[in-house]
């Protein structure tokens, strides 16, 4: 149980720390989240859980590029999940409250 709950965690990381990279921290960037998932092998039902517990935990703002885009999984990093994502890269052998350390989840 315990792997399988690092596997998500490790998704969940993944996903937020590729959106702050692209983003450069911005939170008003939005970008197509799906894609980036698609990126990492992710298949749909584990993406919709990971984007499911970003969106919960405040880490990203649902958004929209534009009125025509009818993909809901458009979305921006919030302040809270730049903190997240600074948290895990300030101290690399130290977990935190979302993730296991960074050594850990690259294993």
């Amino acid at each position: 149980m315990n792997q399988f709950m690092n596997e998500f965690q490790v998704y969940r990381f993944q996903i937020l720390a590729e959106m702050y990279k692209r983003s450069h921290a911005d939170m008003d960037f939005v970008m197509d989240v799906q894609k980036i998932a698609d990126q990492f092998g992710m298949n749909h039902r584990s993406f919709q859980s990971v984007f499911k517990y970003l969106y919960m935990e405040e880490f990203i703002q649902v958004r929209s590029m534009n009125q025509q885009s009818g993909d809901s999984y458009q979305a921006s990093i919030k302040h809270k999940g730049i903190r997240a994502v600074e948290e895990t890269y300030q101290n690399l052998n130290k977990p935190t409250q979302y993730f296991p350390s960074y050594r850990d989840m690259m294993l």
